[in-house]
């Protein structure tokens, strides 16, 4: 029981500190990586393993966003990586929310937004001592902050925010039915309201 082995995949990690952030892509992350870097947390680079013994002796944290937020967010990056931010329009965007015609770099649509929030956490999901949520960013980075006397400044910008656009204008019915049934398990995990079509 004890000893059976959890593997981490994407996270920080400080062994003084008994704590491992977990980073879900588009939740915030390169903002709290420079945070914790700053007191030589190590980005363990591999995966981690560690009994689920061991693991109650550490603190375990991550950030949710919500599912709609976080799917736009990820298709502009996976565009934005492919030299095709001309093509963040609302029409466009209607058009090929799916990414197929930009599929050809698998990992970097599946690591953005082909993963719900739930299986980048995997079987720690049952392990988290907090989560925090993207939509109050500042609470969760002071606390962090604070907790691990990072010695950050209160209240920063958030790391790598785009222009802030009026995501109401690229949803349609077809998008949000796409949403509700791809990370459908993020919004029962992490208490978040589905649109109705």
């Amino acid at each position: 029981m004890g000893t059976e082995k959890i593997v981490i995949i994407t996270n920080l990690v400080s062994h003084k500190e008994k704590a491992l952030y977990i980073h879900i892509p588009k939740n915030g992350g390169h903002t709290i990586y420079p945070l914790l870097s700053s007191k030589k947390w190590a980005d363990a680079g591999r995966p981690v393993q560690i009994s689920t013994e061991k693991m109650k002796e550490y603190y375990l944290f991550t950030f949710v966003r919500n599912p709609y937020e976080r799917f736009f967010s990820g298709w502009k990056s996976v565009m934005k990586s492919k030299n095709q931010s001309d093509k963040i329009t609302p029409e466009y965007f209607k058009e090929n929310f799916s990414m197929k015609e930009i599929d050809g770099d698998k990992v970097t649509v599946d690591i953005h937004i082909g993963m719900t929030q739930t299986q980048h956490l995997g079987n720690t999901l049952v392990h988290l001592n907090k989560i925090y949520k993207f939509e109050d960013f500042l609470t969760g980075y002071n606390e962090i902050n604070e907790k691990f006397n990072c010695g950050g400044a209160e209240n920063p910008k958030k790391a790598n925010v785009s222009v802030v656009v009026d995501i109401e204008k690229f949803m349609n019915n077809e998008i949000i039915d796409f949403i509700n049934k791809k990370y459908d398990i993020d919004f029962t995990n992490f208490g978040y309201k589905k649109r109705k079509i």
